[in-house]
């Protein structure tokens, strides 16, 4: 074939390939250092890989569309993508053009369509045009020109196209439904089947930005409902290092996870999330093999915009995931950024066997049994190797959460187990965000500088760790920096939107700031996720609007008492400080009768809450005294300091409110950290507070 020929087979609308313009018809490839000519042959394979992105055209194919049957050497097409290579590596991708030995070549780049055009169906969804499609261009070049028939083979060669496309169409959503052949247990906080584009959170239906991202559950292709864990965790584990890219958002797990097993149109996952672009793959282990196919799906169109299938020695999986990661990043136009895997020893495939089971256990935590089986293979990881950090972060957050679903736990204990196997994470890769998160979550209580240089840097070494945004929130709140704290919800929304946890507490921050409105809004959003007792809220959004008798059930439930003559008392207190002696007293005998140290919390904190300053210190001296300072504090509710329901805001210029803060550390916080709370300010030596109106 001659060079005018190679051109018209080069002929097409110009299209973007990663960070490149390509214009067929000039021959031209614009890109970051210039313009480069190229070849009619070398165009013509860039136009026929890029046809086919993300999908693997055979040598014999690309020789049979852009030499029409001209007998040449593979040498003619080695060195056209060998041209191609040399200009496309300017795209930052490790490998632009695939091998694939002995078959021939994959695109690896992302296909869009030029902006000046309509966007086109995405060829990565078509399979390779079969022989007689491959045909119909020559019979209609033969055509004299202006003849009927060359209009009436125009018309032929478009409905095959369309029948085409619908098919291809047809058998990828067949793949798809074969890939989600397993069902999935009924639990609470995933999304309902029900959903879609209608009914999307109207929040989140704005167009996403490019760089957004979610990771969905790999899909399990075993046939054996035990290997689950290998699809969650590889997954998983793909997330955390896709969020490691700076400039990425990736949504959180407890969102992207909640659509597993849901026959979901993607777009509407993406409306849902928030994001641009979605993960999604599938995992089969055959023996010692693992293989894993990965596809990255537009979610604005529901196309596929890149797929490969991966195939290794399960001894590799670990390498496997920073390949897929690199692969995925690629398509993204980001880096991956050097060292996120990287751990003081690559584990080996027993170890980070037990470590996917841990993640898949914690991942699916709804009580302390589930918790405690993360901690076990967690430990047995750890035994297996002890430098493996990812095993040793893991296991820190897994003990830190535990007494949050086992009040019987000693929390202590665990904390300090928590906090050992952080830093000894840190010690082997010092920029483990999950590590520093976890340290700043266990020193909340009892050293609130600690946590906040603790959470400042995990949310620097990784800006999309959602715990680190989560526990930020959790922190800001006790510390009475509400505005700060709403912030710090709404951005782990934004990367979690489907975390009822995170709801609850935005919705006690939007309380504290007298925003009834939005309290309510979020308390609602978190109950329609099904996860968690938010009767404690409601029961104060109820007392704010006078409803009395509501709070009370509410209060009642979220403690399980049937008594609820004394929640009325105190609610009644709460509303009119002349009723506080009343609450106190039928308060003070259903205290008693708890049990040590249960009693000496009950105590300080319905103290605090009913305005009682000296009795709430004379608490507080009877906890430390018997339990020490620190076990004394953990306890402590300290958000009660700047609840505008509680009668405390009648006591900020009692100096007893200023010893409080004295022996909680909570003035040396302010001192040293320069900060306040938003209702109080320093005059001289005293932080003064004042009741917001």
């Amino acid at each position: 074939m001659g060079a005018t020929e190679a051109a018209e087979s080069a002929k097409g609308s110009d299209f973007e390939l990663g960070v490149f313009k390509v214009r067929p018809r000039r021959l031209q490839v614009e890109g970051p250092q210039g313009t480069e000519r190229l070849q009619p042959r070398v165009m013509a394979v860039l136009v026929q890989l890029s046809d086919c992105a993300g999908q693997v055209v055979t040598r014999d194919e690309l020789l049979a569309r852009v030499w029409r049957g001209a007998v040449v050497s593979d040498d003619a097409l080695n060195r056209c993508v060998g041209e191609l290579r040399r200009v496309l590596r300017l795209s930052g991708a490790p490998d632009p053009i695939e091998t694939v030995p002995r078959i021939g070549y994959r695109l690896t780049l992302l296909v869009r369509a030029s902006p000046a055009h309509e966007p086109q169906v995405d060829a990565s969804l078509l399979p390779s045009p079969p022989p007689a499609f491959a045909e119909v261009a020559p019979v209609a070049e033969s055509q004299p020109a202006g003849s009927d028939a060359s209009s009436i083979d125009r018309r032929w060669l478009l409905a095959a196209t369309l029948v085409i496309v619908i098919a291809a169409l047809f058998v990828w959503q067949s793949h798809r439904a074969s890939m989600r052949e397993q069902p999935a247990p009924s639990r609470a906080g995933t999304v309902p089947d029900s959903m879609n584009l209608a009914t999307a959170n109207s929040a989140t239906a704005s167009a996403p930005a490019d760089g957004t991202l979610a990771v969905l559950p790999f899909v399990n292709l075993t046939g054996d409902a035990a290997n689950d864990y290998l699809g969650d965790g590889i997954a998983e584990e793909l997330l955390d290092r896709l969020a490691a890219i700076p400039g990425l958002r990736v949504t959180g797990r407890t969102s992207s996870f909640g659509f597993k097993d849901r026959h979901l149109d993607l777009r509407a996952i993406g409306v849902r999330l928030g994001v641009r672009h979605l993960l999604e793959g599938s995992v089969r282990r055959v023996g010692d093999r693992l293989r894993i196919g990965a596809q990255l799906v537009d979610s604005s169109t529901g196309l596929t915009s890149w797929s490969h299938t991966f195939e290794r020695p399960f001894s590799a999986a670990f390498s496997l995931q920073t390949d897929i990661a690199g692969a995925v990043a690629a398509q993204l136009q980001v880096l991956l950024p050097a060292g996120t895997s990287e751990n003081a020893s690559a584990p080996a495939s027993d170890v980070y066997q037990y470590y996917l089971r841990g993640r898949y256990a914690f991942q699916r935590r709804r009580d302390s049994a589930s918790v405690s089986e993360a901690i076990r293979d967690f430990e047995a990881a750890i035994r297996a190797d002890q430098d493996f950090d990812l095993a040793h972060a893991s296991l820190a957050a897994a003990l830190a959460v535990l007494p949050t679903y086992n009040e019987g736990q000693d929390r202590v204990d665990l904390l300090d187990r928590a906090q050992s196997e952080a830093r000894r994470a840190i010690a082997l890769r010092p920029n483990n965000g999950l590590a520093y998160a976890v340290l700043g979550y266990c020193s909340m209580g009892t050293d609130p500088l600690l946590a906040q240089r603790n959470l400042e840097r995990a949310l620097a070494l990784s800006p999309n760790l959602v715990e680190a945004h989560y526990w930020m929130q959790v922190f800001l709140l006790t510390v009475g920096r509400v505005k700060r704290a709403i912030e710090a919800g709404e951005r782990a929304v934004a990367l979690d939107p489907l975390s009822a946890p995170i709801y609850g507490s935005l919705a006690e921050a939007y309380f504290l700031a007298g925003d009834l409105t939005q309290a309510d809004r979020s308390i609602r959003q978190a109950q329609s996720l099904g996860i968690g007792d938010h009767n404690q809220i409601l029961s104060k959004l109820a007392l704010a609007i006078g409803d009395l008798d509501a709070s009370t059930r509410l209060w009642a439930a979220s403690d399980s008492a049937t008594d609820l003559s004394v929640y009325r008392a105190v609610n009644e207190g709460l509303l009119d400080a002349r009723k506080l002696d009343a609450a106190r007293r039928q308060a003070e005998p259903e205290l008693a009768k708890l049990s040590w140290p249960e009693r000496g919390w009950a105590q300080l904190n319905m103290r605090l809450m009913l305005g009682d300053l000296d009795g709430a210190l004379r608490a507080l001296d009877e906890l430390e005294t018997k339990l020490g300072r620190r076990r004394a504090m953990l306890n402590f509710e300290s958000t009660d300091l700047w609840d505008p329901q509680s009668q405390i805001r009648s006591r900020y210029d009692d100096p007893a409110f200023q010893t409080l803060l004295q022996r909680t550390g909570l003035t040396l916080y302010f001192k040293e950290s320069g900060v306040t709370p938003d209702i109080c300010r320093w005059m001289g030596d005293q932080l003064r507070c004042s009741a917001p109106k």
